[in-house]
């Protein structure tokens, strides 16, 4: 049975490309997995089961921006239907390898209703048709070399913590305060700015110290 990837078309270069989606369930059939060390970097073991535990946890509610893939395939698309249909062949890992492993490593893992029902949660995808290898390698070098991972006070904003979604919650309500605040450096070198990441301390300290008393006086705090 012939494999279909509902997308829609467009040009890139001299290459047909399509965004769409794939079940989970079908990219073991769709998608090589094995490691081309000439293609792609090595397998980090722990990222991997970071991100399998991440779609354990929240398996409808994970998001993942789009894995792309490279297409030497036999396909056809249905330009009324929107559909790319896989013939013959399969899709290899141009950028997404963690993700797709770890999907991969989880639906060897689960099984009855929790397979069933991560097998229908949808990845979306972009296909690009016809890359040489010299390609396909040019194209990761473009993609991973301007990547930058966010600092970890930048992240911290992001992070649902009661400490943070306090911060960020009197931010909100008090929007003259919001200049008083250093937000995207470690450290505030103003003598009338605070960084952000020594406030959500504070308020950690703060919020522990609260939880450790009303477990000592619960009468008081109620």
């Amino acid at each position: 049975m012939n494999a279909v990837i509902p997308s829609i078309s467009y040009k890139w270069d001299e290459h047909n490309c399509y965004v769409g989606t794939i079940s989970y369930g079908e990219i073991p059939n769709v998608i090589v997995p094995e490691l081309d060390l000439a293609m792609n970097r090595d397998i980090d073991k722990k990222r991997v089961k970071e991100i399998v535990e991440y779609i354990s946890e929240e398996m409808n509610g994970a998001f993942f921006p789009p894995v792309i893939l490279n297409c030497k395939a036999t396909t056809d698309y249905n330009e009324k239907e929107r559909k790319l249909i896989i013939i013959e062949g399969k899709l290899k890992i141009i950028d997404g390898q963690h993700r797709l492993n770890s999907i991969i490593e989880l639906i060897d893992k689960l099984e009855g209703e929790q397979l069933k029902k991560l097998k229908k949660i949808k990845l979306p995808v972009l296909v690009i048709e016809g890359l040489e290898d010299y390609e396909h390698r040019s194209l990761f070098y473009k993609i991973n070399k301007k990547s930058k991972n966010v600092d970890s006070n930048i992240s911290l904003r992001f992070t649902p913590t009661i400490e943070n979604l306090l911060g960020l919650k009197y931010v909100s309500k008090h929007l003259d305060k919001k200049n008083l605040i250093e937000w995207e450096k470690k450290q505030s070198f103003s003598k009338d700015k605070i960084a952000y990441i020594h406030l959500v301390d504070c308020l950690k300290k703060i919020t522990k110290s609260l939880s450790t008393f009303n477990k000592e006086h619960p009468c008081i705090l109620q």
